[in-house]
């Protein structure tokens, strides 16, 4: 039977963190809007931070993936 393991809080906070603020300052320089970022660390294996932001257009958003995507 497997057994359930929880996950241990991350020791990389500042690398963490320092990602994304980058991700978010790229969301912002294509014009995104609403731009938030949620602690998922403990809740998930598969991310630490999950950031979500809106833009006015399929053309923006792509672009603003597209960035993000590049740069990281």
């Amino acid at each position: 039977m497997a057994r359930l393991v929880k996950k241990r809080r991350s020791t990389n906070a500042p690398e963490c963190l320092a990602n994304t603020l980058k991700i978010g300052t790229l969301a912002w320089q294509r014009k995104a809007k609403n731009i938030k970022a949620y602690d998922v660390r403990g809740l998930t294996v598969v991310a630490d931070v999950l950031v979500l932001c809106s833009a006015s257009s399929e053309p923006q958003i792509k672009a603003i993936f597209n960035d993000v995507r590049d740069t990281m």
